[in-house]
């Protein structure tokens, strides 16, 4: 998968209206990997600023997806290490185990310099942030996932 920017759907933009200014039951987007009440407080309940967090993230993401895809077909294991490390940490701060702990298999199969393995990751990590970006566009815009 090329993860340019055309590759996001173009609805996937955040927009600073929200309907409803108190916090919204997040127990429905709960999943193994994607933990909404954690993030909720992490933001210390301001709609406004994880809205803003959100918007860089998905700003930033396609573009380090596309660094690590560039470095896995360049073969550049310090930059597959740093890229993936560098989205790991972004994953975490939303409270994202699950893209979390993918790229954290990405960086360790760089480190053990395996391309297959992380081709394969790769593939991996590209549905958790899927899954992980769903689940911020619905928290964000109160939606079912």
């Amino acid at each position: 998968m090329n993860w340019e920017k055309q590759d996001f759907p173009a609805h996937w933009p955040v927009t600073r209206q929200m309907a409803e200014s108190h916090a919204p039951e997040f127990d429905k987007l709960k999943s193994e990997g994607f933990d909404p009440i954690a993030l909720w407080q992490r933001v210390n309940g301001d709609r406004q600023l994880l809205v803003e967090l959100v918007e860089l993230f998905m700003q930033e993401c396609p573009r380090l997806l596309q660094k690590i895809r560039s470095s896995i077909e360049q073969g550049s294991f310090t930059e597959i290490q740093k890229f993936s490390h560098k989205l790991k940490g972004s994953a975490l701060q939303f409270s994202g185990r699950g893209a979390a702990a993918a790229a954290g298999a990405l960086e360790d199969a760089a480190k053990g310099q395996s391309l297959q393995e992380a081709e394969r990751l790769f593939a991996k990590l590209s549905e958790e942030i899927i899954h992980l970006i769903s689940s911020l566009r619905s928290m964000v815009f109160r939606q079912s996932p």
